[in-house]
């Protein structure tokens, strides 16, 4: 199964070390000092413009992963679930035959025919078990989706926070009364921004986390499998 379901890791974010020196090492401002930099849009740190746009591009091939093996998961399960009908067919057809030999008081067939039945039972759990894990992969090829999804709308919504910015500093240097114009409009753009930002990242990262439980729930299905092999496995022996 392929693992690349995560995509990049964000890029974006500061060290503990780093936010303590942003909030401790710049000298006092006066309230008449405050500039746009001191925007509360300022609040959140964000990734070059680069490392953006190289995300953007990132997650189109995560989600292009992710919609391929969403599109073998599902052709296997129902595979495996025709499998599953069959094995179902043959338990019942060999449950009326032990039925019919312990009617007719055959000891030796009625053993035989018991054994049988459980190693028919073995591979009837484990075909469900290989179904189970079929399942968990499409939920979890779907958050992987999703995840790819929440990452591009988050980059690109860094990228329009950059672009303000950027349009907040070229204000900041302009004449006194065009800065006093501009600063008021560009500065409520950036607060704007700044909310879909942290809005976006938020989505993000519950997408991230509801990703990380199907990845568990996965492992458990697939631990659940492989005994399940191994019981069809000692029951030849």
């Amino acid at each position: 199964m392929r693992q690349r379901l995560h995509g990049n890791p964000r890029v974006a974010g500061m060290t503990a070390a780093g936010i303590l020196f942003g909030l401790f090492a710049a000298s006092p401002v006066s309230a008449q000092a405050v500039t746009a930099r001191d925007s509360v849009a300022r609040v959140i740190t964000l990734s070059s413009a680069e490392d953006l746009r190289r995300i953007v591009g990132q997650t189109a091939a995560d989600d292009q992963a992710a919609r391929q093996l969403i599109d073998r998961a599902r052709q296997e399960e129902r595979r495996v679930q025709a499998l599953v009908e069959i094995q179902k067919g043959e338990i019942n057809t060999l449950n009326k035959r032990l039925d019919l030999a312990k009617k007719e008081k055959r000891e030796n067939d009625r053993k035989a025919l018991e054994q049988e039945r459980k190693l028919l039972e073995l591979r009837l759990r484990m075909l469900e078990r290989w179904k189970d894990v079929h399942e968990v992969t499409i939920r979890t090829g779907e958050w992987g989706r999703q995840l790819a999804q929440e990452q591009r709308r988050a980059a690109e919504a860094e990228l329009q926070l950059i672009e303000i910015r950027e349009r907040a500093d070229r204000a900041a240097s302009a004449d006194s009364a065009v800065r006093v114009f501009e600063m008021g409009r560009v500065d409520e753009d950036m607060i704007q921004q700044t909310r879909r930002v942290l809005e976006a990242r938020r989505a993000e990262g519950e997408a991230r986390r509801q990703l990380a439980e199907r990845q568990r729930e996965l492992a458990e299905k697939q631990l659940e499998l492989l005994e399940a092999q191994l019981a069809v496995r000692a029951g030849k022996i």
